[in-house]
């Protein structure tokens, strides 16, 4: 009686987590959420926008996996809830907090914060489809920085996000 209590307290408390049932980030109504991007090219493009405005969770809606975005693990779901009762056994990682993917947002937008872009274009196909490594050519405060990568991914829902940026680029030149 008590196993099947708790399976269906976790059931439930999971659709209520689910991505988009809930109130979403931190002071971001639903209207606020960025809609989906349908081309990989515009993924980079909003992702820099959003850093150069100091959007965190424009950001965060926007940067992932093929598995989705990194907000949507913020906000919780019931992959999340998975997640977070196998690390309580030690099974796998829990998902990251709001306050640890603003974090991650907040650095990443402190190295693109005068970065503009100024072209992109197709890097070598990866032959999978749903990667593609795009190179950007960036201004950063006057300092040309040309063919940055970027990898981007598509999500099982057809969106794309960024996946990988190489920063360290940007702290090195």
């Amino acid at each position: 009686m008590r196993v099947a209590a708790l399976v269906c307290v976790l059931v439930l408390g999971a659709a209520g987590c689910a991505p988009g049932a809930g109130p979403g980030p931190v002071g971001a109504t639903p209207a606020e959420r960025p809609s989906p991007v349908r081309g990989p090219e515009e993924a980079v493009t909003r992702f820099l926008e959003a850093a150069g405005r100091g959007d965190h969770w424009a950001m965060a809606g926007l940067f992932g996996t093929a598995e989705g975005a990194l907000g949507e693990a913020a906000e919780g779901g019931a992959g999340c809830a998975l997640r977070r009762l196998g690390s309580w056994i030690g099974a796998g990682d829990p998902c990251p907090s709001r306050a640890d993917v603003l974090r991650r947002m907040a650095l990443i937008a402190a190295v693109l914060e005068r970065a503009s872009l100024l072209a992109i274009r197709r890097g070598p196909p990866d032959g999978s489809g749903e990667t593609v490594r795009l190179l950007a050519d960036l201004d950063v405060a006057g300092r040309s920085v040309p063919a940055l990568p970027v990898v981007v991914v598509r999500t099982g829902a057809g969106a794309w996000l960024v996946q990988e940026i190489a920063l360290g680029r940007l702290l090195l030149d």
